[in-house]
């Protein structure tokens, strides 16, 4: 088993790329870099090893770091401000580790990051504060993880933030802000939680979204507002602030039955994805106002009866 990495002068002069992968380091601190040879080095890779803390100091003089990879170790501490030196870091990934609370890691000084990856952790709560220094992030990928639910303004710095993928928690509630200030957002994959209810006033806040994932084990209701209810269906209102949605992922999400009104505001999808639920009929001018659609999906469902003009206005559908 390797439990340190020293490296020197002598081989480290021509070095501009450095990959540490399945060494096996018990801590961070015993990579023994000498870092003054390395500061246009590009330390890439610490993949696959028992990492568990990762000290203060330990990226001290790596200046031109642009991407750090620290996934599949076993990491669940970071010393506070173990990031400062990393000023021009634009990629993060923290995936498949065991960090619980971000809040301990806090990423001040990673001002240029755009990619933070922080898959199959443990963590379950996040704050306002836990996105202090990275306010200009485009993507945060935080599934696989054990999220509950979404409160009201837990993204809300992070108004650069374009795409955002929470798929695969255990999330029950998203609170009506949960996304407040997101103005940018584009991109939300919200797919097998276990999703109690979604209100319209979570979408109306999101002006730039076109592509929305909510395939889920069990969802019981779209609401247009925040009532409680166990009804399968999707009211009428709902999507009524998201014309520029194009990629709708409604897949086996035990859906019954959809308002004749409820995607009259979605000028602009593409893609309406509704197969295996449990949709009875399709009624009368159902996608009028889907003009643009091309693709609907509604295989293995149990529609027993399709009205003559439930298709009516779909002009451009190519795959159904």
């Amino acid at each position: 088993m390797m439990t340190n990495f020293p490296i020197g002068d002598e081989i480290m002069d021509n070095v501009t790329i450095l990959y540490v992968i399945d060494a096996y380091l018990l801590n961070l601190d015993t990579l023994e870099i000498e870092y003054d040879v390395l500061n246009d080095v590009f330390i890439r890779d610490l993949r696959n090893n028992k990492i568990e803390v990762i000290e203060g100091g330990a990226f001290t003089g790596l200046l031109e770091l642009k991407s750090l990879s620290i996934t599949r170790n076993r990491l669940y501490l970071i010393a506070d401000g173990v990031f400062l030196p990393l000023s021009n870091l634009t990629t993060l990934s923290l995936d498949t580790n065991e960090i619980s609370n971000l809040q301990d890691i806090g990423f001040r000084g990673l001002s240029k990051l755009t990619y933070l990856y922080l898959n199959t952790n443990l963590i379950a709560k996040v704050s306002q504060k836990s996105w202090d220094g990275i306010e200009d992030l485009y993507l945060l990928s935080v599934s696989l993880n054990d999220f509950l639910d979404l409160e009201n303004y837990m993204f809300s710095e992070l108004s650069s933030i374009k795409r955002l993928r929470l798929f695969s928690n255990k999330i029950e509630i998203i609170e009506p802000r949960a996304f407040a200030n997101l103005t940018k957002l584009s991109y939300i994959n919200l797919s097998w939680n276990r999703l109690v209810s979604v209100s319209s006033i979570m979408f109306g806040n999101l002006p730039s979204l076109n592509r929305l994932f909510l395939r889920q084990k069990k969802f019981l209701k779209l609401l247009s507002d925040m009532r409680v209810c166990s009804i399968n269906d999707i009211e009428a209102n709902l999507f009524s602030n998201n014309a520029m949605l194009k990629t709708l992922n409604l897949h086996n999400s035990f859906i019954t039955s959809v308002d004749e009104e409820a995607f009259n505001p979605l000028t602009n999808l593409k893609i309406l994805l509704m197969d295996e639920n449990r949709i009875r009929s399709i009624e009368d001018y159902q996608f009028t106002d889907l003009a643009n659609l091309k693709s609907l999906f509604l295989r293995s469902n149990n529609i027993q009866t399709i009205s003559s003009k439930a298709f009516h206005g779909l002009n451009n559908i190519e795959e159904m």
